[in-house]
């Protein structure tokens, strides 16, 4: 991301170019710095060919001869299109004229790595006799290629021109060409753009190149869970790929241990009537899907148990009963011995192996067993623990109570964040009847190339069917972040469940309207230039500020209201600071820069 130094109130501050415009960019027009005749095609030579250089009234010269003249070839026009660019267009402007009015356009294309290209883009008619500028292609013609930045700052990119009449003097006094882009990946959506949620990675239902990735992309984190395996809608949403369905049951005991010796087992019965019974012969029926056995240490972290389709499953001949049985356990196709599944009557299975290190408290384990769509879970917490030590978990009696549905979110997983960040334990209070949900993660000493990222878990839409999203900065404790700013970008990710008014550029409203949506929370952000620009999964705010902002403590930021359908789950909102600049406008490296802490509230 790049900085430039503006004029802004009268006072020099350091702002962003991708944020400061809301239209496809351009560059140009440049000249060239090599004009010569190139006799790769037709036949009269052109003279003074580098007189094309520049508008001076010093021509270049050729006299046709009644055929196409030599290409009068242009290249080195000096651009630098960012990498990230995608191009939109290329103009080529040719001042010209002839003596007496009796030349004419023979060829003009474009050169791409030296190669002249195959699109046409003569103009009809005599050229007039005095010097006028033609212009060929336009802000969205391609001259039907594929563009990069790269291609386009190459030296070897450029024009050729040649011309055809009889008994006449072509003259050319200067040769420029204008490029039109926008530079995905700024979390603007400009000119060419289908979407631009701040980065050019793929993957996120936004491609590289700025536009809406195919329906049934994989997106999310990589998974092999159908549950929680989400793909792109081809209109740059990232949707669960298929709804499962949850039933949390009472667990009667779960026991994790390690002996001595070193040999491990895990076993876990319930009589739930309630645990889920796949209808045999359909996609849940384990003989036909396998199932899988998640654990989910509050310390240590989620393992999980493949018992794969095949001849190890059977159900009984009444079909009340699915049963595994694996007799080389922890060897074989799973670790899992014994599983048995009966209709009415609840879970009960044995492993030989329990993929936790077991090396001190687990805090609290729950336990999910999947076949197909359909997950039974129960949660082992609180007075439920009978022993919680190293190499030895045991609980029993656990209710269903407060517990919601089988997500990980729900079973008190661990949360999820980048190796980059030290993640902060969340806190969980009820406000307005809704849980508001606090989870922050702060920037490690180590952390490079990334900004900070924090995943959240949803909470219900209240009523009023909108609920506020504030961010903070928070800086590391160790005094690696950056004492100060006056540039900064922030990226509030939200989930499809919840939307803004409007898209793309928004207006910075008066923050004390309660009407404002977007607001920032400390009035000194607003002294400069203030962006917010709504990508539809990401409201992405830039500053340009006119002094310089003191990060020593935790800084309230923003805070954005949002819609959302009463009664349904919020999901998961994310937090990131991909740019900052100091006071001089250069950029702060991801490693000095702050964390997020995402606040969800009625």
């Amino acid at each position: 991301m790049a900085y430039a130094r503006v004029l802004l109130g009268g006072v020099v501050v350091a702002a962003l170019y991708a944020g400061a415009a809301a239209e496809a960019g351009t560059a140009g027009p440049n000249g060239p710095h090599v004009v010569v005749s190139d006799r790769s095609f037709g036949n009269a030579v052109w003279t003074t060919p580098g007189s094309a250089e520049a508008s001076d009234d010093v021509y270049a010269q050729v006299a046709p001869a009644g055929s196409p003249t030599q290409y009068l070839r242009a290249t080195d026009f000096g651009f630098a299109i960012p990498a990230t660019a995608v191009v939109h267009g290329i103009a080529v402007s040719i001042e010209r004229h002839s003596l007496s009015g009796a030349v004419a356009d023979s060829r003009v294309r474009i050169v791409e790595g030296g190669f002249v290209g195959s699109a046409e883009r003569a103009l009809p008619g005599n050229w007039p006799t005095t010097d006028v500028i033609a212009t060929y292609g336009g802000p969205s013609d391609l001259w039907g290629q594929t563009w990069t930045g790269a291609a386009i700052d190459d030296p070897a990119f450029g024009t050729v021109l040649s011309v055809d009449g009889n008994v006449d003097l072509a003259l050319v006094d200067q040769v420029t060409i204008t490029v039109t882009f926008s530079l995905c990946g700024n979390g603007v959506l400009e000119t060419g753009e289908q979407c631009d949620d701040g980065n050019t990675s793929a993957g996120d239902c936004c491609s590289p190149t700025c536009q809406y990735e195919p329906a049934d992309t994989s997106c999310g984190p990589p998974t092999a869970d159908p549950c929680t395996a989400r793909a792109c809608d081809a209109a740059g949403a990232c949707q669960p790929l298929h709804v499962c369905v949850d039933q949390p049951i009472s667990g009667g005991t779960l026991s994790i241990a390690r002996s001595r010796s070193g040999k491990e087992k895990a076993t876990f019965a319930s009589k739930d009537p309630n645990a889920l019974f796949a209808s045999p012969s359909t996609g849940d029926d384990p003989r036909l899907a396998g199932a899988q056995v998640d654990l989910l240490s509050a310390n240590e972290g989620t393992v999980s148990f493949d018992l794969p389709p095949g001849v190890e499953w059977w159900l009984n001949p009444t079909g009340t009963t699915y049963a595994w049985s694996n007799r080389a356990a922890p060897a074989g196709p799973s670790p899992v011995k014994v599983a048995v599944i009966k209709r009415g009557r609840g879970i009960k299975l044995s492993s030989k192996a329990t993929g936790l290190p077991l090396t001190g408290s687990q805090g609290q384990v729950a336990i999910r067993i999947r076949t197909g769509l359909e997950r039974s879970c129960a949660l082992f917490a609180g007075p439920t623990i009978v022993t919680d030590e190293a190499n030895k978990f045991q609980a029993r009696d656990a209710t269903t109570a407060g517990l919601a549905d089988c997500t990980d979110a729900s079973l008190g997983a661990p949360s999820v964040t980048t190796t980059s960040t030290t993640t902060i334990p969340e806190t969980t209070s009820t406000t307005g009847g809704i849980p508001t949900t606090t989870s922050s993660s702060s920037t490690s000493s180590t952390m490079i190339g990334s900004a900070t990222t924090t995943t959240l878990p949803g909470a219900g839409c209240p009523s009023t069917g909108k609920v506020a999203a504030t961010v903070t900065l928070v800086p590391a404790a160790d005094g690696s972040t950056a004492s100060s700013f006056s540039g900064i970008k922030v990226s509030l990710g939200y989930p499809p469940t919840v939307s803004l008014p409007g898209s793309g550029s928004l207006p910075v409203g008066d923050p004390n309207d309660p009407a404002t949506r977007e607001v920032l929370l400390d009035a000194a952000l607003y002294n400069g230039l203030v962006i917010f620009n709504d990508t539809n999964t990401a409201l992405i705010t830039t500053l340009a500020l006119s002094s310089p902002e003191t990060l020593s403590a935790p800084l309230a930021f923003e805070q954005a209201r949002f819609d959302c359908t009463p009664g349904t789950p919020i999901g998961a909102f994310g937090c990131t600071v991909p740019d900052e600049a100091d006071q001089l406008g250069a950029v702060i490296p991801p490693n000095q820069r702050p964390g997020c802490q995402v606040t969800v509230t009625p």
